[in-house]
């Protein structure tokens, strides 16, 4: 007899290996069977010898129910082959459990059933305290056709605790369950599981809260529009985006409507549902001295009537997409001396400049008496453009530069006049502007000798606004900027410091004061119409910082002033 050591080793595919071994002369056999089998399919076995192989092996596998043999195959194997296959017809067994012996000693385990599938089915993936969740066990053969059997059902919390236990039986291979979920659940993943034939099938769900969608409205304009060679605002076409959706995704449906600073008609309104998009014609609802427009965007909801609104967005129009500015430190010179200055090509939205923006060459030239100077040069990635000559000995050079570019298939060209400063070792200063006359002043002063100290004032309607006094390392230059914050129409600035010899030398200039443009305010009634002799709520929306004034008329005035982005207030109408 061949003494017989019996493995047993499941694989992930379900397959199960029996070994035996002899402790002389060794032969090792394999039996490669699986552990579950369809009563359709049959039962595949392979038998594998290997190590110290007879001539000659019968190899004889019994499939037994407890100690009744059912069925029984065998053939010889020779050792030149070593292995044997053998399939075992199964059609006329019933689900249960079986057992493999092996004439070499060895035995496997195996379970027989129908090839079936189970499937749960729950009406939705997320349930709120207080649902009665409802759900189907479908159970179908390979060959879809319907099984019906029974299964065992458990319902288990996110906490893993078992919670119902219940047996459904099959109709057409449906089973309907039902199970309610307590006003104050366990929050998070509960589980139904389904057993049947020794296998276990789950399905999880949400158990959460109940929490109200919100509505979300955001407003996309562009941050800039060109007029181009246009000195009107006309066909510039002022382009809004408005979108609605709940947190969830879901689109909203309703009545968007823009409000519009610094335009004729400021207000438009359209149907919406998920988004929308506005085009408005700034050459018939915009005046020629409006270049900047908050917009305020929000969507009446036809779900609830409620009115939700985006944040607050702003577009600027001006001349150009691009503009030319100068290195004001670099542009100064001594006559008859080489010297090498440098301006700059930008985009006004400041963005890196693209293959079509640098396409043109750059032209510069220099047109004075007895004095000429012209160059085209190509526009780098970094836009920085340098060109180079010998000035005349001339107080400033003026330099033109010109730039054309295609926007939107149409064609533009910037001119920018460049000053170029002589810089002697004695002599005036000067008072160069730096920023594009858009943002807040910026100054570069430039002494016609190294200065460590100097000051500076800023006088608007005979009011002093700073007053400053600076030291530095001793250099030629210094930049000076302001706010003018409180300032009316123009501001005055003069800068001077006390030269060697005792002499106080000064340099002024005057700057306009924008009147601010990004005011933005809508004011509506909670309720409407608002009943006499009754408070109303009233809702003020404005841009951020801004003083908002009310009054309501009629028989009272009443005033708000306050410091806020959003007002609620109750206001008497008499």
């Amino acid at each position: 007899m061949v003494s017989v050591l019996q493995l047993g080793i499941f694989l992930t595919i379900s397959i199960c290996l029996v070994g035996s071994t002899k402790t002389i002369n060794t032969t090792y056999y394999l039996l490669y069977a699986p552990r579950r089998f369809s009563i359709d399919d049959g039962l595949n076995i392979t038998i594998v010898l290997f190590g110290k192989v007879e001539p000659t092996t019968e190899v004889a596998i019994k499939l037994k129910d407890g100690d009744k043999v059912l069925k029984e195959i065998s053939q010889n194997v020779s050792a030149d082959k070593k292995i044997a296959f053998f399939k075992m017809y199964t059609g006329d067994l019933n689900v249960g459990h079986y057992t493999l012996e092996l004439n070499l000693g060895g035995s496997l385990k195996v379970f027989c059933d129908y090839g079936s599938t189970t499937t749960i089915l729950t009406a939705k993936n997320i349930h709120k305290p207080g649902d009665t969740v409802k759900f189907r066990v479908l159970n179908l053969y390979r060959n879809l056709t319907a099984r019906n059997s029974s299964a065992k059902v458990n319902i288990k919390d996110a906490n893993e605790n078992l919670l119902s236990r219940m047996q459904l039986t099959s109709e057409n291979g449906v089973s309907v369950g039902e199970f309610p979920i307590s006003s104050r659940p366990v929050l998070g993943t509960w589980t139904i599981e389904v057993e049947q034939d020794e296998e276990t099938t789950k399905k999880t769900i949400e158990v959460m809260e109940y929490v109200l969608p919100k509505v979300e409205v955001t407003a996309e304009s562009p941050k800039y529009l060109y007029r181009l060679n246009e000195d009107k605002l006309k066909d510039v076409i002022l382009s809004v985006k408005v979108k609605a959706l709940y947190t969830q995704g879901k689109p909203v449906t309703g009545i968007a409507t823009l409000h519009i600073t610094c335009l004729k008609k400021n207000s438009f309104s359209q149907k919406i549902t998920k988004e929308t998009t506005f085009k408005i014609n700034l050459g018939e609802y915009a005046s020629g001295v409006c270049h900047y427009f908050n917009i305020n965007a929000s969507v009446e909801n036809d779900l609830d009537k409620n009115v939700y609104y985006a944040d607050l967005t702003a577009t600027s129009v001006t001349s150009f997409p691009i503009r030319i500015m100068q290195h004001y430190e670099e542009n100064l010179y001594e006559p008859n001396v080489t010297s090498r200055f440098k301006v700059t090509v930008q985009r006004v939205d400041r963005q890196p400049l693209t293959d079509e923006d640098r396409k043109n060459p750059l032209k510069i030239s220099i047109n004075i008496e007895g004095f000429n100077y012209s160059k085209s040069s190509k526009i780098p990635e970094d836009g920085i453009v340098e060109f180079g000559f010998t000035p005349p000995n001339r107080d400033r050079l003026p330099v033109e530069v010109v730039y054309d570019g295609v926007d939107q298939s149409k064609k533009f060209q910037v001119k920018q006049e460049v000053i170029l400063v002589h810089v002697t070792a004695y002599g005036s200063m000067s008072l160069i502007r730096k920023d594009d006359e858009t943002t807040k002043p910026e100054f570069l002063v430039v002494f016609p000798a190294p200065v460590t100290d100097y000051f500076y004032t800023v006088v608007s309607r005979s009011k002093v606004f700073i007053s400053k006094h600076v030291q530095q390392d001793a250099a030629k230059f210094a930049t000076i900027s302001f706010d003018t914050n409180g300032m009316f129409l123009k501001a005055d600035l003069v800068v001077g410091y006390n030269e060697k010899y005792g002499e106080l030398l000064s340099a002024s200039a005057s700057v306009d004061v924008k009147r601010p443009t990004n005011v933005s305010l809508n004011a509506k009634f909670k309720e409407s119409p608002v009943e006499p002799g009754k408070e109303a709520e009233l809702i003020i929306q404005s841009s951020p910082n801004t003083m908002a004034f009310v009054a309501a008329v009629d028989k009272s005035v009443f005033l708000l002033s306050k410091k806020t982005d959003s007002i609620s207030e109750i206001v008497s109408c008499l």
